[in-house]
């Protein structure tokens, strides 16, 4: 039994600090191997890619995960190894209370990232209502160039850059369309398996904007690939496109 809250510890402050961090470690690891994209690691990386232009190691969050649970330990002072190794768990957990960001169920053909569509779920287009968004007048058609077999299906993880907003994950397959507002950049994200993990950024202009992407092959696991930043690319405009 522990000794309670700020009793003297038999156990060494430095054992208790690391079952802490250890903790809060495999927590974020397990998390990150389940839920890949969705995981509260890669929701602490977006979040600090707000605050640090360019950031996009989750590896870094995975350095940031031990350090939370030594704070934690070091603030209640658990009074055996078992009662730290919790405390990790429990306070890396906390990060993963807000709501899920799940990607969207079948492929998204056409996508509204204009900044009024910003709400707690995304807002898709659908053929019905195809006409209202062509009077925003900005667009771009994303094709995808698969340097092998194309995969059945992708994910693009959407920010409007000029507005600074993030739209979340969508399903999307080799070519999409991004509605909005003319001359918004918006920046993608792009994973598909066997396929190297690529970020681009596009410009939205008038309907006839079309965009070719190049994925080059890569069999690494895409939830190892995401240890590392997205290999960026450049979005070229389709032959036969001012």
């Amino acid at each position: 039994m522990g000794n309670g809250p700020g009793s003297p510890s038999p156990t060494p402050a430095w054992k208790l600090y690391s079952a802490a961090g250890i903790g809060a470690f495999l927590l974020g690891l397990g998390d990150y191997l389940r839920h890949g994209t969705q995981s509260t690691v890669i929701a602490l990386n977006d979040a600090l890619a707000q605050l640090v232009a360019g950031f996009d190691l989750a590896l870094v969050v995975f350095l940031i995960a031990p350090i939370l649970g030594i704070i934690a330990a070091w603030v209640y002072k658990p009074s055996t190894e078992r009662d730290a190794f919790a405390l990790g768990f429990a306070v890396f957990s906390l990060f993963a209370l807000g709501p899920d960001a799940q990607p969207t169920g079948g492929a998204t053909k056409e996508i509204d990232v204009s900044p009024a569509a910003v709400d707690t779920t995304f807002r898709l287009i659908v053929p019905a209502f195809a006409g209202d968004v062509d009077t925003q007048a900005g667009s771009a058609t994303v094709t995808l160039q698969f340097k092998g077999a194309p995969p059945q299906e992708s994910t693009a993880s959407i920010t409007n850059l000029t507005e600074g907003k993030r739209f979340g994950v969508f399903t999307i397959q080799d070519t999409f369309k991004l509605v909005g507002k003319p001359g918004d950049r918006i920046e993608l994200d792009i994973e598909a398996p066997g396929y190297q993990r690529t970020r681009v950024e596009v410009l939205l202009g008038d309907a006839a904007s079309v965009y070719e992407v190049t994925l080059p092959e890569n069999q690494a696991p895409l939830f190892w690939q995401r240890l590392l930043p997205a290999g960026k690319a450049e979005a070229v405009l389709a032959p036969g496109v001012n």
